[in-house]
């Protein structure tokens, strides 16, 4: 009885699934906010801090610009994307005047998006990405392995989205922004 439940249940979710028009690609650009290298780059900040108190040196107080992006996706099926997205951060410190210039990383990664709920102008999905991370800093320049695991996604609208992503990694905790479908 089990068995004859779960195929009419996934034979009713595919003909769900299949009578949806899917545009095959997608393009977005994002902001977002508390990335690995923001979290980091105030840890940093406490420890010169620390280090100032301790010698008598100006305090730093690092800023950011926070995480701006651009990704493109292609739609595999109508629950699986794949793609790729990119990312700019920079940092600076906002008491010295002559060189603001603190620390800047770009980021490029491949991804997986999995849509697990859809509907005509809302749909959530998940993701996970990964790739190499660029740091441009004073005392330390290279690449190292970055990530993205967005536990929850949401995108609002049809062929032109806004969407929210909330996770963890090295674009953002959070970030939102706009995508087109074509």
């Amino acid at each position: 009885m089990k068995k004859i439940i779960l195929s009419v249940l996934i034979v009713l979710f595919s003909l769900n699934m299949q009578a949806q028009k899917v545009e095959r690609h997608e393009i977005s650009v994002f902001y977002g906010r508390l990335s690995n290298m923001e979290l980091y780059g105030y840890g940093i900040e406490q420890i010169a801090n620390l280090m100032a108190a301790v010698t008598g040196v100006p305090k730093a107080h690092v800023v950011s610009i926070g995480s701006m992006g651009l990704s493109y996706f292609y739609r595999l099926s109508n629950m699986v994307s794949l793609g790729v997205m990119g990312a700019y951060m920079h940092f600076f410190d906002a008491n010295t005047s002559e060189n603001r210039n603190y620390y800047r990383y770009a980021t490029a990664m491949a991804g997986v998006k999995i849509y697990w709920y859809q509907r005509e102008w809302f749909r959530t999905y998940s993701m996970f990405a990964v790739g190499t991370l660029y740091r441009d800093e004073k005392v330390a320049k290279g690449f190292r392995v970055a990530g993205q695991l967005s536990l929850l996604g949401m995108e609002f609208g049809k062929r032109f989205c806004g969407f929210v992503d909330l996770g963890v990694g090295d674009m953002s905790v959070a970030y939102a922004g706009l995508r087109v479908k074509f």
